[in-house]
This record gives C-alpha cells, sequence and structure tokens, in this order.
C-alpha cells in the first residue's frame, strides 16, 4: 500500500517492496489478498517495474495472470465513460442534476492510469428529492432495480442499485456518500446544491463528467473508508494519493466546518490517524486543526477503531463497528463504546427517533409496504417487518 499510496518510483519502491517479497511464503495467498482489496492491476503495474520485479521475483504465472486481469479491467472500464456520459445527459433532460463519483472519477483522478481504481460499479449522485425521477428513467433504459431492504422512513436509504440485463457493469445511484442519516430535507437539499457548485469537471476518454469537488472527495473517502471498517486496501491508497497530490492545496477550513457542522468531524479526524500510522502519510496541520474534536470523542473512535486495523485483512468483521446506527450490535467489538459515542452527538435525539421508528412502524406504513401479505394484525405486521430486517442483515453480511 505504501509504494501506491506514495507513488514511489522504480528503485525507491523496490526498496521498500523486497524485504516483504523474501518474507513471502505463497504467492497465492498473495493474489487472494490482491483480489479481496481490488489491487490486482495496482500490483500489476508495480510488479513490473523493471528494479521491482527482479528484487522481489514475483512468478511468471502471477505477473501472466495479473496481466490477464488488467487487461480484462481495461476492456470493461474503457467504454464506462461513454456510458456515464449518456446517463448523465439522459438525467439532465429530465432536470435531474447527477455527480459521477468514486470508482471510475477517483481513477481518473487521482490515477495516471484510471484502470488501476478497480470498482465494480458506476456511481451517480443525484438528490434525494428526485429519486423517484432518477428511478424512473433508469427503468425506462432498461435497467433492474436491485433488492431494496424494507427500512422506515425510506429517505434513510444511502444508495439504490440497478443492473442491466445487457450489460456486465451496474449503476449505483447514491444519496448520502457522506452517509450522514440524520438530516431533514432541506439541509440535504443544501447539501446537494453545495456538492453542485463545488463540482469540478474531469475529462476521461473524451467525455467531460462532473464529480465532487476536492474538499467533498476528501470527506467521502474518508466516511466510505471507515463505513466499510478500514478494510479495502485501495480505498486507503485513495486517501493516501489525494494527501499526497492535494493534501496542501485543499480548503481544510472548508472540510472542518461541514464535517462539525454534521458532526462526523471525529470520524475524519481518526481516518487521519490512521492513515498517518498505516501508509506514514503527513496529515497538513490544518487538516488536523481543522477537525480535531473533543478528548472523549478521539478516545472513542479510538477505542472502536483500533490501531491495528490499519494493516490488511483477509475479511470483513461480521457485525461492523458502529459508524451509524444499523451497526449498532451487540455482535459487534465495541457496542458500549458505539451507544457512549453516539450519545455524544448532537443528533442522538433523531439517532433514537430513526430507531424507533424503524423497528415499530406505524401501522398505516407497514400495511402499505407489505400489502401483499395477509398478515392484517399490527403485532403480526411488526413481526414480519422484523423478519424482512432480519433477512436485509444476512445479505448485508453475505454481500
Amino acid at each position: 500500500m505504501q509504494a501506491a499510496a506514495h507513488e514511489l518510483p522504480d528503485r525507491a519502491a523496490a526498496s521498500v517492496l523486497e524485504p516483504a517479497a523474501a518474507g513471502v511464503d505463497s504467492w497465492s495467498v498473495v493474489m487472494d489478498l490482491l483480489q479481496v482489496h481490488r489491487c490486482e492491476t495496482l500490483a500489476y503495474r508495480i510488479l513490473t517495474m523493471p528494479a521491482v520485479r527482479s528484487a522481489c521475483e514475483p512468478p511468471e504465472t502471477v505477473v501472466c495472470d495479473l496481466r490477464n486481469w488488467y487487461r480484462q479491467t481495461f476492456e470493461r472500464i474503457v467504454f464506462e465513460p461513454r456510458v456515464v456520459a449518456g446517463l448523465l445527459s439522459e438525467l439532465a433532460t429530465a432536470g435531474v442534476p447527477a455527480l459521477a463519483i468514486k470508482g471510475l472519477v477517483v481513477g481518473a483522478w487521482l490515477y495516471d492510469d484510471p484502470v488501476l481504481r478497480e470498482h465494480d460499479d458506476i456511481d451517480l449522485l443525484v438528490p434525494e428529492a428526485l429519486a423517484n425521477s432518477a428511478h424512473s428513467i433508469l427503468t425506462d433504459l432498461g435497467y433492474v432495480a436491485g433488492y431494496r431492504p424494507p427500512l422506515f422512513p425510506l429517505e434513510s436509504l444511502s444508495s439504490a442499485d440497478y443492473r442491466h440485463p445487457g450489460r456486465e457493469v451496474h449503476v449505483d445511484l447514491s444519496f448520502d456518500p457522506w452517509l450522514l442519516f440524520w438530516r431533514n430535507e432541506a439541509a440535504h437539499r443544501d447539501l446537494f446544491d453545495t456538492w453542485w457548485a463545488r463540482r469540478q469537471d474531469l475529462e476521461i476518454g473524451g467525455y467531460r463528467l462532473p464529480t465532487l469537488g476536492p474538499e467533498d472527495q476528501f470527506i467521502q473517502l474518508a466516511r466510505h473508508l471507515q463505513f466499510h471498517d478500514y478494510f479495502r486496501a485501495n480505498m486507503w491508497v485513495d486517501l493516501g494519493r489525494l494527501l499526497h497530490r492535494h493534501g496542501d492545496r485543499l480548503d481544510w477550513d472548508i472540510v472542518g466546518r461541514d464535517a462539525r457542522a454534521f458532526g462526523i468531524h471525529g470520524g475524519l479526524y481518526r481516518t487521519l490517524e490512521l492513515l498517518a500510522r498505516g501508509l506514514a502519510v503527513p496529515v497538513p496541520d490544518a487538516a488536523a486543526d481543522a477537525m480535531r474534536p473533543s478528548w472523549p470523542v478521539r478516545r472513542l473512535h479510538r477505542r472502536i477503531w483500533e490501531d491495528d486495523l490499519a494493516g490488511i485483512r483477509e475479511r470483513l468483521p461480521i457485525a461492523g463497528r458502529p459508524i451509524i446506527p444499523r451497526f449498532l450490535s451487540p455482535g459487534g467489538p465495541h457496542p458500549v463504546a458505539g451507544v457512549v459515542l453516539h450519545a455524544l452527538n448532537p443528533s442522538r435525539g433523531r439517532t433514537l427517533q430513526y430507531l424507533v421508528r424503524r423497528y415499530v412502524p406505524p401501522q398505516d406504513w407497514l400495511r402499505s409496504v407489505y400489502a401483499d401479505t395477509d398478515r392484517r394484525s399490527y403485532p403480526a405486521l411488526l413481526r414480519h417487518h422484523w423478519q424482512q430486517l432480519v433477512e436485509f442483515r444476512r445479505r448485508v453480511r453475505n454481500r
């Protein structure tokens, strides 16, 4: 990760990787980890540097497999800019503003070769108030909506996925890339307007695609990494490259102001701490000053997201850590610390209200959502709703 995040040149990367390669007992295990962490194309680029290849001596079969994966990924990604541009045009014609986010645009922005940033889908950010309009457009184009959990209120969904029968790539509509969850409709509308006003355009494959501005990119990437329990290595590399390339030029006052306004500065600060520990990425003083939370919040974040998360793991834990209330689980590593952390959040009232409404929705809502069932009594509808939530949790664990 360090060689990729710091964009080390050939000989410098070789000096970093040679000791690690000497301790490799099984290159098949390395290949498995590269696949899990979506770093196969990145590894191909680094391992085929002349000095690195000479120092690490990867087996020819490994290099061949990585080369084949790079070629397949290239063949898939090469047509994505045209697909994204077409979708953005269709949405704009219908009056739905949209930004391309995550994989493709992050690859074009932070990597000299977008193929090095592997991803599974096309991510588009649209205003939540226009989610139904965006849904209609995608379904008219032949996309089919994926599984949607029966959460209450429905506005708490952060995204919705769509698949096209004739295409390998699928589309993920995002409404809440910062994973805020506790905002009212007006605040969210104003926030999208802010993202739109601060957007930047990137030229990818001959198309100009709008995406989040640099400051908003940092918040989104840092939140996304913590949301996934600091697991995937490619997300670490994203943030390392962002800080390496743009850290001194970001307006950290904007980042700190927005993060504090929505109570997420503690998580962003912890992400910076782990980046410094795991990747030796220098953190700008302005960034630390802008986001440093109170001492109790710092301690709780360090308790929930320990230092050893800044490393390579084989798989996600069964129960995620409590970045949001749906991951407040007795099976989690530190549920008590998570409860205390949420209790210190200024939005704790909304958190409690959300949990009550989620697990004990009103009878009218239950009947409208589960109209196809013959369970007409309120207790029976509640039991059915709870079964659906258990099913949703099973799907999340097996994803």
